[in-house]
């Protein structure tokens, strides 16, 4: 579902600047995803969304340049370093994550400065403010942290 909604996302944009955008997922017809794996292999593709598929040891890339990943596709290390591999071992694809709320292991290389960051300081137009607060609770001699999130409709 995610992939299909950067698909819907970045629709616009590839109309606008005419590159050829195809989705490679599980859910997609075996015809038309050995369509678009082979123009992923031909270099006749200039966005390739996709989802674990992409991770499937037939495909390859002519060009790969920039991998984009997003958190909530809970790759591994492994699986993030398989896709970047896939690319021309002289020339590195470059690796960008994106996470809205980062996955424990994220937050510390991040932390530790092994990751650059980048913090998107503004939220969309119309999207209401979020709070997050941590609760600590104690429960039968145990301590729990919660986060909790409230939306603010102010």
């Amino acid at each position: 579902m995610l992939a299909e909604q950067y698909m819907d996302a970045v629709g616009p944009l590839a109309r606008a600047t005419r590159a050829s955008v195809a989705l490679v997922a599980a859910g997609v017809p075996p015809r038309q995803r050995e369509r678009r794996e082979a123009a992923i292999a031909a270099g006749d593709l200039s966005v390739a969304i996709g989802t674990h598929a992409l991770l499937r040891e037939g495909i390859t890339f002519a060009k790969l340049g920039l991998v984009i990943v997003d958190e909530q596709h809970r790759l591994g290390v492994a699986q993030r370093l398989a896709l970047v591999r896939k690319g021309d071992k002289h020339a590195r694809p470059h690796l960008l994550t994106l996470s809205a709320t980062p996955i424990p292991r994220t937050l510390a290389l991040a932390l530790r400065g092994e990751l650059r960051t980048s913090e998107l300081g503004e939220r969309p137009k119309g999207r209401p403010p979020v709070a997050t607060e941590i609760r600590v609770t104690i429960r039968s001699g145990k301590i729990r942290a919660i986060a909790h999130r409230r939306d603010r409709l102010t």
